[in-house]
């Protein structure tokens, strides 16, 4: 070791910054020394995006991508079959791997390969584009406080967007901390439970908004949860939630927000009401002023009122759609310009895999 780091530890530093991260960590296991200084001096691992999968209750599912195009993904899957544990890399391509170990346990096996994975993210000098958690079983719920217990050791994990789909807020709370604030941009959450309506559940936000990933981010995006107090979301520049209830007195503080501030540029959410007809009808009443009715895309029924804002050429619209859904957008977009600036980095959620 002590060769290494004087005579050619300079030599082995080159070396290392031109190696991707699998071969880093094949040095890692050649020799004691080799290891010694790899960890003393980790190079940058250069990794674009990490996804873990949790859709049964012996599995977990790892997918970490790499700035260069050139390298291809890690993919693990670390497996409980028969008493006995499996891990199998590069499960999708043909240069599949597969271990079995006798004594030990497969949460354990994954946490111990991302906690090295954290380690060297650590030392990375780009942010990564997305970090998304997905889990369908609560018996996961175990899992996501052991991340967050190895990433609250460690530097702030830096990333322009998360997405978890978890059960309830303390998976939510177990990893959102843990986020570098100021690179945290975007931010998504969805149920994780299956056949059940949105309302079945609130999303309590009162301790996550008080954190500063929340206040700094500018984009949310919450599914099958409900959640509460339109002003935790006004430092958004797009929402897209759904709101357990929301009065007269909310629709037009969101709507002078608009009109006061330009940082939010669209929201979307829902206001419960018992029938279409009477709830077009008292909205569009209490807000007063001019509406045109018309279709949507999917040919749904719509009205629309247009603001100018004063002091400069804005225009906020407002939009009552089908039912319960109300939309604010500033210099309104086409539908195809906004499902492409809004969801086009979101829709990737269902093929992360």
């Amino acid at each position: 070791m002590e060769i290494l780091t004087t005579r050619y530890g300079h030599i082995m530093k080159r070396i290392l910054e031109s190696c991707d991260y699998e071969a880093v960590q094949s040095l890692r296991k050649s020799s004691f020394n080799l290891r010694g200084f790899i960890d003393s001096f980790p190079p940058d691992p250069h990794v674009r995006s990490i996804h873990l999968q949790m859709e049964i209750s012996t599995e977990i599912y790892m997918v970490v991508n790499f700035l260069n195009p050139e390298v291809p993904p890690l993919d693990i899957r670390y497996g409980a079959e028969r008493g006995k544990t499996v891990v199998v890399k590069n499960a999708i391509l043909k240069t599949r791997k597969e271990k079995v170990f006798e004594n030990e346990n497969f949460v354990d096996m994954f946490c111990k390969d991302f906690s090295i994975l954290q380690r060297f993210l650590s030392h990375q000098k780009a942010p990564m584009d997305e970090v998304s958690f997905k889990i369908f079983r609560e018996d996961h719920a175990g899992t996501f406080a052991k991340i967050g217990n190895m990433l609250s050791k460690g530097k702030p994990l830096p990333t322009r967007k998360i997405a978890l789909k978890v059960y309830r807020v303390e998976e939510i709370m177990a990893i959102f901390p843990y986020l570098a604030p100021g690179v945290l941009k975007d931010i998504y959450f969805e149920q994780a439970r299956m056949g059940i309506t949105r309302n079945s559940h609130q999303l309590n936000l009162t301790d996550l908004a008080k954190l500063k990933q929340w206040k700094k981010a500018d984009t949310v995006q919450i599914k099958e949860f409900t959640v509460r107090y339109p002003s935790r979301f006004l430092h958004f520049s797009r929402v897209e939630t759904c709101f357990r209830t929301i009065s007269m007195k909310d629709i037009e503080s969101l709507k002078k927000a608009f009109l006061k501030d330009d940082t939010p540029k669209f929201f979307e959410i829902s206001a419960e009401a018992p029938e279409e007809h009477m709830y077009f009808e008292h909205v569009m009443r209490k807000m007063g002023g001019d509406w045109t009715e018309e279709r949507n895309r999917d040919q749904l029924r719509r009205f629309r009122q247009v603001t100018p804002v004063q002091g400069n050429n804005d225009k906020v619209a407002t939009f009552l759609l089908f039912y319960s859904s109300l939309k604010l957008e500033r210099n309104c977009l086409s539908e195809e310009e906004f499902d492409k600036k809004m969801y086009g980095d979101f829709l990737r959620w269902d093929r992360l895999l």
